[in-house]
């Protein structure tokens, strides 16, 4: 089985749903839509791609502590 890093975004803020992980939706207007689960949350190969898309596509912002990444080895079937 192969096995690569993907990389996640996982919310901080309790007004997005603490500790939630975007999932892999289509993005339309306000809200996000959320998951507690890997095998349907969107994942990057690398942080920059993740970084890259949430600021074309959301309104959260790093420094100010909306998200954080995490990187997982997974296998590529997740």
């Amino acid at each position: 089985m192969k096995y690569n890093w993907k990389y996640f975004i996982v919310l901080n803020e309790t007004k997005y749903g603490l500790s939630n992980i975007v999932e892999n939706k289509d993005y339309f207007g306000e809200g996000l839509p959320l998951c507690q689960d890997f095998s349907v949350a969107i994942n990057f190969p690398s942080p920059n791609k993740l970084i890259e898309w949430v600021k074309e596509n959301t309104d959260l912002n790093m420094e100010n502590g909306d998200y954080h990444i995490e990187g997982h080895y997974l296998p590529d079937e997740v």
